[in-house]
């Protein structure tokens, strides 16, 4: 998923960008983005758009800090919004 991914931003890296992810989705968008500001710095997305993400989960930061350190917005998006649902359980 990851190579496809990446592949496919590269693709269209010249065009305007908004990147949707849904759930483990958005793991693996963050992961390549934040491949990808390494790898292709030239690549630029719009707007990243999170539903459900587990990014916030204690086990997936601890993931994330120790392949890229800091979790926070990759240097390659301009604008990211996350969607989760308010409502108590």
């Amino acid at each position: 998923m990851r190579d496809r991914l990446s592949e496919r931003l590269q693709r269209y890296k010249h065009h305007r960008i908004l990147l949707v992810a849904h759930s483990m989705g958005s793991v693996i968008a963050y992961d390549v983005l934040r491949l990808l500001e390494r790898d292709d710095p030239s690549l630029q997305v719009d707007h990243l758009v999170t539903v459900g993400s587990p990014l916030c989960l204690a086990k997936v930061k601890l993931k994330f800090e120790a392949e890229h350190w800091a979790l926070r917005v990759p240097n390659n998006v301009a604008a990211w919004r996350n969607l989760a649902d308010g409502s108590p359980a």
